[in-house]
């Protein structure tokens, strides 16, 4: 379960990593228009936050959906026992890994000068 756990971090990191060094033509011209770094960040942070919660919401969708058929089939009813602890630090894991895979590159992105193409 940890090496799936850990592949799939691995491709979160890599998907979103280079989605983001995509966007550089975009963010450049931002900072051609007279947008600040800390606009930009912030841009970034909210885009973030909406990720965050559209991909939880999808991944508890499916999770859910799979739950449910394994619980029937197991215990005869469609109630399956989840504790919170488990689900927080997926979550939260996800977060973290979301914001580190976008906000880094973003940042070292926005290093560089606004001119260059």
């Amino acid at each position: 379960m940890g090496l799936v756990t850990l592949l799939g971090s691995v491709s979160l990191l890599n998907t979103l990593v280079m989605a983001t060094i995509e966007r550089r033509r975009a963010l450049i011209l931002l900072r051609r228009i007279g947008a600040t770094a800390r606009q930009v960040i912030s841009m970034t942070i909210w885009q973030t936050a909406v990720l965050c919660v559209v991909g939880i919401a999808l991944g508890a969708a499916a999770a859910t959906a799979s739950l449910l058929m394994v619980a029937k089939s197991l215990t005869g009813t469609c109630m399956p026992y989840l504790t919170w602890p488990p689900m927080a630090i997926i979550g939260e894991t996800a977060v973290g890994l979301t914001l580190i895979a976008i906000l880094v590159p973003t940042a070292w992105l926005l290093t560089r000068p606004a001119g260059g193409g």
